[in-house]
């Protein structure tokens, strides 16, 4: 099959990354709701084409971007999925394994979006979350547990800094007054001098450049020297 020659441009390669990977973790934490990797496809799709179409109708052009043949594995999930799609029941064993083969369909379409981009504000996670001076340890666990957080920044004088889930576990592990950790400052319970300051990098770095770096998580600062983004060595997978 030959490849796709269409133009495609890095802020749009971006922008459907940016779809399928909130696809693929919605996918993960509830399986019936693989549909939103469906939904994805066709929108992606239809981008493609030129009008949103159905899996069936996108099938030929992402098969093109992805320079996949029918007879590989990524053809036959794709397949699977739209069966799957049309099928009656999205409830329990069925909607498991329909889960199962959108989050497999999503990752290679990812893998072929990632090819298209090259800066840093391309994948990039934006609408950071802070730790805040004044948040509790319990607080900061909670909200780690609750969003899969392995780290959160936090700032002081200007200096920007990560806390780890080892961090507070560890802290947690030292900690026996409930009290403490539910009241009192994270920071009066985590040595912060023993952290370092988190790495700041431009929006415009270039992915190959940001592979050299030896300091992760990272934060990322647009023109006016604002936060805008966070990258965890998982955004470059």
């Amino acid at each position: 099959m030959k490849a796709v020659t269409v133009t495609f441009p890095p802020d749009r390669a971006a922008y459907y990354l940016n779809i399928f990977r909130k696809a693929r973790y919605a996918a993960q934490k509830d399986a019936e709701d693989f549909l939103s990797i469906c939904l994805a496809i066709e929108d992606f799709g239809g981008f493609l084409i030129g009008k949103r179409k159905s899996l069936n109708e996108s099938r030929g052009e992402i098969l093109k971007f992805l320079d996949a043949d029918e007879d590989g594995d990524f053809y036959l999930n794709y397949e699977r999925l739209r069966e799957a799609r049309n099928g009656a029941s999205h409830e329990g064993p069925y909607a498991r394994n329909a889960a199962a083969l959108s989050i497999d369909v999503s990752i290679e379409i990812e893998a072929a979006l990632m090819k298209r981009v090259y800066k840093a504000k391309h994948i990039m996670s934006r609408g950071v979350e802070f730790a805040q001076p004044f948040d509790s340890l319990t607080k900061l666990r909670l909200k780690m547990l609750e969003n899969s957080y392995s780290y959160l920044p936090f700032e002081i004088e200007g200096k920007f800094y990560f806390v780890s889930d080892l961090d507070i576990a560890k802290a947690f592990a030292k900690s026996s007054n409930r009290s403490e950790r539910e009241s009192a400052s994270f920071m009066r319970l985590i040595a912060v001098s023993d952290i370092a300051c988190a790495e700041l990098i431009s929006e415009d770095m270039e992915i190959s450049e940001i592979l050299k770096k030896d300091s992760w998580p990272l934060l990322v600062k647009n023109d006016a020297g604002h936060i805008s983004g966070v990258i965890t060595a998982f955004d470059l997978l």
